[in-house]
């Protein structure tokens, strides 16, 4: 097929650069699509962020401190909607849930849903009996509850504050 070796040097040489602008359309593509999930990302947090409370930042902490555990920011998000609703409601067992965790719905009240939810959610983390636990979490927390019992180990808190520390 090539008669010469000019004829394959220039053949090699075109498909040498179409082989970098294709590698180029690929790291631009790439580029583009690592944007547009950081934009997703940033818009998914600012609809989370108005439905809780909770800023940004504080949301993002809680999907560091529960992605360990393998529990999503939208369940935690939907645990802190259901935590609100409970207390507003004046649940009889909720309210009774909560005094034997030594809370209080006043109390809880006053508070930031943030850190309404840390609190809550480390008061369940330190109950012992797996069982009293898992009660705990689905009467405060909704059916999330117990997805949320992977993360919940008592030291949330300290968890959130250690990522505020490092910025």
């Amino acid at each position: 097929i090539f008669n010469n070796a000019r004829t394959r040097d220039n053949m090699a040489a075109a498909l040498a650069d179409v082989g970098k602008q294709l590698a180029s359309a690929f790291a631009v593509g790439a580029v583009v699509a690592a944007g547009k999930q950081f934009i997703d990302f940033a818009g998914h947090l600012t609809d989370l962020s108005g439905k809780t409370g909770i800023t940004t930042t504080g949301l993002q902490k809680l999907g560091l401190a529960f992605e360990s555990s393998g529990v999503s920011l939208d369940t935690v998000s939907n645990a802190t909607l259901k935590l609100g609703q409970t207390l507003l409601s004046g649940d009889k067992s909720a309210v009774h849930a909560l005094s034997k965790l030594g809370l209080s719905v006043q109390e809880l009240k006053g508070l930031a849903p943030e850190q309404m939810f840390l609190k809550v959610a480390d008061a369940v983390g330190s109950v012992q009996d797996p069982t009293e636990k898992s009660y705990a979490a689905i009467k405060l927390f909704g059916k999330g509850g117990a997805d949320l019992l992977a993360g919940l180990t008592g030291n949330l808190t300290e968890t959130v504050a250690g990522f505020e520390a490092l910025g």
